[in-house]
């Protein structure tokens, strides 16, 4: 997985990025992913047992 720098971090420029690969060589698994809370299977935030602060990880991204 590689993360796009910060100016070029907006969904529009990785399904640019995304296209041009497929483009130039064969690739395969690309996909857009974004930080956010992670939940459980009821769909609650899931916490750090500690601190009590949200437990953040990868997602695929969704068009709204």
């Amino acid at each position: 997985m590689a993360q796009l720098c910060q100016p070029f971090d907006a969904p529009q420029f990785a399904r640019e990025l995304i296209q041009l690969m497929r483009e130039q060589q064969e690739c395969r698994d690309l996909r857009i992913r974004a930080k956010a809370i992670k939940k459980d299977g009821s769909g609650r935030a899931l916490t750090h047992g500690k601190t009590g602060a949200p437990m953040m990880g990868w997602q695929d991204w969704e068009e709204a």
